[in-house]
Formats: C-alpha cells, sequence, structure tokens
C-alpha cells in the first residue's frame, strides 16, 4: 500500500477513476490513498499493476512529448539557419548588384572623361562616335549658330530662331 504514496497525484486520481470510484482534484495523496483501499473490491495486487500501468503510461507521454517538442524546437532551428541563409544571399547578391552598378558609373565616367572624336564641323562616320558625342556635337553646332545669329542682329531686331 505504501506504493501508493510514492507516486504522483495526477496517477492516483487516474487510478481511482479507473476504479470507478469518485475522486476530485482537491484531494490530497493520502485521501486518494485511504479512497482507493477502503473501496469494495480492492485487491493490493491488481491494484498495484494497475497502478504500475499507470505510470508506465504517463512516463510514455511524457517521453512521447518531449521527444515531439525537440523535433519541433530542431525544425525551428532548421528553418531560423535558412532564413538567415537566405538572408546573406539576397544581402550578397546585392552588393554585387550595387558593385556591378559602380563599375558601370565608372566606366561611364572614363569614357565622358574622354576627348569625343566628334566636333562641330569636323566631318567623320557615326559609327566613330559614341551615342552621347553624336548628340553633344549636334547641340554644339546649334548653340554656335545661335551665337552667330545674335552676333548679326542690330539692337531692337528679333532674333531669328535657329532651325532644329
Amino acid at each position: 500500500m505504501s506504493f501508493l504514496l510514492k507516486g504522483q497525484k495526477e496517477d492516483l486520481l487516474e487510478l481511482a477513476t479507473e476504479l470507478r470510484l469518485e475522486a476530485t482534484v482537491d484531494m490530497t495523496k493520502p485521501m486518494l490513498k485511504n479512497l482507493i483501499t477502503r473501496s469494495a473490491g480492492y485487491d493490493e495486487e491488481d491494484t498495484k499493476l494497475m497502478y504500475e500501468g499507470i505510470v508506465e503510461e504517463r512516463k510514455e507521454r511524457e517521453l512521447f512529448e518531449e521527444r515531439k517538442e525537440r523535433e519541433l524546437l530542431e525544425e525551428r532551428k532548421e528553418r531560423e539557419l535558412l532564413e538567415e541563409r537566405k538572408r546573406q544571399d539576397n544581402l550578397e547578391l546585392e552588393k554585387l548588384r550595387i558593385e556591378a552598378q559602380i563599375g558601370l558609373n565608372q566606366e561611364m565616367l572614363s569614357r565622358n572623361n574622354r576627348t569625343p572624336k566628334c566636333r562641330p564641323g569636323k566631318r567623320i562616320s557615326s559609327s566613330e562616335c559614341r551615342p552621347g558625342e553624336v548628340i553633344s556635337a549636334v547641340n554644339a553646332v546649334r548653340v554656335i549658330e545661335f551665337l552667330q545669329s545674335i552676333s548679326e542682329c542690330r539692337p531692337g531686331e528679333i532674333i531669328p530662331s535657329v532651325n532644329q
């Protein structure tokens, strides 16, 4: 009978329920022990076997729950690692994009700092000029024509427009 007091209260409550005894959660362990041992048809050996089975089932449930909790924790850690790797990959990709853009910008700046092959009044084929040089050469011709037309005007005259 002393085995009943060594166990957990929840095990005693379950034993009392299986023996079809009216037990409540507010009962103490000694009260539950007395309820079980004084019940009609009490057999110490049968009760001990039932109690050991209840304890074994509870321990198996606890082990299962611990294992399940560990698995969930491992899955969460794996997800977090995967998300962190994804963030790192995205940062690396963004870094490479920025470096590529910087390289492109530097290349464009170095091209713009070169002396253009196209100059106003110089006849060359468009294949010799870069696109930006052709446009700036055309604009330079227009500015020169406009300045020449202004210099030819007398005060009060309307300035002629330059053909566009």
